[in-house]
């Protein structure tokens, strides 16, 4: 399994680097399309071919007429610059007004496809009324999303996977959206937290569901059982913070309609603490 397209949010932050760094890793890697998805304020304008900057594989869009946030030109600045130093064949420019954010990542998080997002775009989200809108894409999403917090490094690299085991069909299906991850890693964790909290949730904890799918495609994963008296979040962020050049595999189940009681368990703490990327699937 390959991603076919990767979208990268690109607004926000002055400093997108290590999120865009690794969306073009990961296209690269996968040989996917590359998408950067930027605010603006007019409607988004048509691709162009790059032909007259000498890159003739490459499109690439007019620059929006409208005014831009500043940090929202840096990264686009940044993108460019990545995209064209990488060699990759193409990429795509998209711009979304900030009030319909939820509309456009929703219309790419389809299966087959990743979206690379941040913490940050919460935060252009709000001055929309889109409270939470990164907590709302993770659960409603068709397709993988990889979050990226801002201070991780992309130079630390993505080496070992450590994949947050709970027994549910949202863990079973976040392994086969992460397989991408999982086949480029050197090492693989498969962890299981057993705390009384974790066993009030799934009291069911087993990994050999897990580890049969994963023998199926050649990965060998390190079991380790957590015995713990912390929530299941907490335990985990303590072993992704201990494990270098981490990544981080989970499900996340989706109930859209009880989004604010549902995003006050693990899922909740792990993209409030963790510092390191987490690629999620509900």
């Amino acid at each position: 399994m390959s991603y076919q397209s990767v979208y990268v949010y690109l607004g926000g932050s002055a400093d997108a680097t290590s999120r865009i760094e690794l969306a073009v890793q990961v296209a690269q890697l996968n040989n996917a399309k590359l998408v950067g998805i930027s605010l603006r304020e007019l409607a988004q304008p048509a691709i162009r071919p790059a032909a007259s900057q000498g890159h003739d594989n490459i499109a690439v869009v007019e620059s929006p007429p409208a005014k831009e946030f500043g940090a929202t030109q840096a990264a686009l600045e940044q993108f460019e610059a990545i995209a064209l130093k990488s060699g990759l064949k193409r990429y795509e420019i998209y711009y979304c007004e900030p009030d319909k954010m939820t509309d456009t990542f929703g219309s790419c998080a389809t299966p087959g496809n990743l979206l690379v997002l941040g913490p940050d775009m919460n935060v252009a989200a709000s001055q929309s009324d889109n409270l939470d809108l990164l907590e709302y894409l993770i659960l409603n999403s068709n397709s993988s999303v990889l979050v990226v917090p801002e201070i991780w490094s992309a130079s630390l690299g993505v080496e070992n996977v450590l994949i947050a085991w709970d027994g549910s069909a949202a863990a079973y299906r976040s392994l086969q959206d992460a397989l991408p991850f999982l086949s480029q890693a050197k090492r693989v964790v498969l962890a299981t937290v057993d705390t009384k909290a974790a066993r009030r949730i799934s009291p069911l904890h087993s990994e050999v569901t897990a580890i049969a799918f994963l023998s199926q495609h050649y990965i060998t994963p390190k079991i380790e059982l957590l015995h713990s008296d912390l929530e299941p979040g907490r335990a985990l962020l303590e072993l992704a913070t201990a494990t270098p050049s981490c990544l981080v595999v989970m499900g996340c189940v989706a109930h859209p309609h009880w989004k604010a009681v549902l995003l006050g368990g693990t899922t909740r703490v792990m993209l409030a603490s963790c510092t390191v990327p987490i690629c999620m699937h509900r």
